[in-house]
């Protein structure tokens, strides 16, 4: 393809992503907005940069998957003239490698599904698009052997905010396609990790988990999984071999529900204040400021972020909280130990069994009160 026509086609991707994203109505006013026209601005130009990056796959399709932070950046769907589809990641690889090494290491006995990198740069990747498998091929006790497996492993090395758009069911395990809350911190003020907070599994906060997504999983082989599991840890012990990585590990972490944000966005964009910044910045102050630590410490970065129709996104790295703008956050926090994980596992083994124990049934469905 000659320059004019790839540049033709860069636009034409551009436009219609951002139509899609705002809708008739939202451009109609862009000009009268500056949120708004700041906002379109970034997409255009976040997307433009993904575009030329990637021109040797000419992409003529790019849909927006998840939320918009730092800069209106996010995970993007991406066609290309191929008709193959791939998948775009602005965040660094660092999180998948760990994933896919450690899953490696303890893989005896399962066929651990991972993903493929096909293209990584220090600020983002890229990999081949999987596709769901229907319900129908779905080989239930296989996948639920490697379900309580990989149930154990998220407990194990903290891995949150597995929702249903974070897992694609193969036909014989699940793929974990988010793997950036690895090895999460514990944070003062905030709850501390539990079997619940993977969302893998119901809870009284959480009764549509990733586990009711793919019909039934079986307890017996759920619990044949996760002894599986506990077993090749004890035998391998601790992955030293990753001991090069962990420094260079950003974790996401999640200090406010991600949902909250987005309802205060949604509110912007639909409100009638979207032409007057003043009123954008009173109402945020009024969502956001609060007594909490938490609310104290991440105040200003939420106003900025929420103000240009961002998701304010927050990391650990090197013992230190930091928000998108690579900010250290005064709050305390505690590295993951991989020593404490190795060295406890057959006991977080039987207490997650002993909480699968209250399904009374064949089946892994809790009551609501579970």
């Amino acid at each position: 393809m000659n320059t004019h026509n790839q540049k033709n086609q860069h636009i034409a991707v551009i436009d219609d992503f951002i139509l899609e994203n705002f809708g008739v109505e939202l451009l109609k006013i862009k000009n009268h907005s500056s949120t708004l026209s700041h906002a379109i601005h970034m997409q255009e130009k976040y997307l433009l940069e993904v575009l030329c990056r990637l021109n040797h796959l000419q992409i003529k399709r790019a849909v927006k998957l998840g939320d918009f932070h730092n800069n209106q950046k996010c995970t993007l769907l991406l066609t290309g003239s191929d008709a193959k589809k791939y998948i775009y990641k602005p965040t660094s690889p660092i999180s998948v490698k760990i994933f896919n090494m450690l899953v490696g290491h303890y893989s005896e006995g399962f066929d651990f599904k991972k993903i493929h990198i096909k293209q990584e740069w220090a600020d983002a990747f890229l990999y081949e698009y999987v596709a769901e498998d229907v319900e129908s091929k779905i080989d239930n006790q296989n996948y639920s052997y490697h379900f309580g497996a990989l149930t154990l492993f998220a407990y194990l090395f903290k891995i949150s905010d597995l929702h249903h758009e974070n897992i694609i069911a193969t036909q014989s395990s699940p793929l974990i396609i988010d793997t950036e809350t690895i090895c999460y911190p514990h944070i003062q003020g905030l709850k501390s990790f539990s079997f619940e907070s993977s969302l893998l599994l119901p809870s009284i906060h959480n009764p549509t988990p990733s586990i009711a997504k793919y019909g039934k999983i079986e307890k017996e082989f759920f619990t044949k999984g996760v002894r599986q599991l506990c077993t090749n840890i004890e035998n391998n012990k601790e992955p030293g071999f990753l001991t090069h990585l962990f420094p260079l590990l950003k974790t996401r972490v999640i200090l406010k529900p991600t949902q909250y944000y987005q309802t205060i966005i949604k509110n912007i964009i639909t409100s009638s204040f979207i032409k007057d910044d003043l009123k954008i910045k009173a109402y945020l102050d009024e969502c956001i400021r609060g007594e909490h630590p938490i609310s104290k410490a991440t105040y200003g970065y939420e106003l900025k972020s929420l103000a240009q129709l961002d998701v304010p996104y927050f990391y650990f790295s090197n013992n230190c909280i930091f928000n998108g703008n690579e900010q250290v956050i005064t709050l305390q926090a505690n590295g993951f130990s991989i020593k404490s994980a190795m060295k406890n596992v057959t006991q977080i083994a039987l207490e997650l069994l002993a909480h699968v124990d209250q399904a009374n049934s064949k089946y892994l469905f809790f009551s609501s009160k579970a």
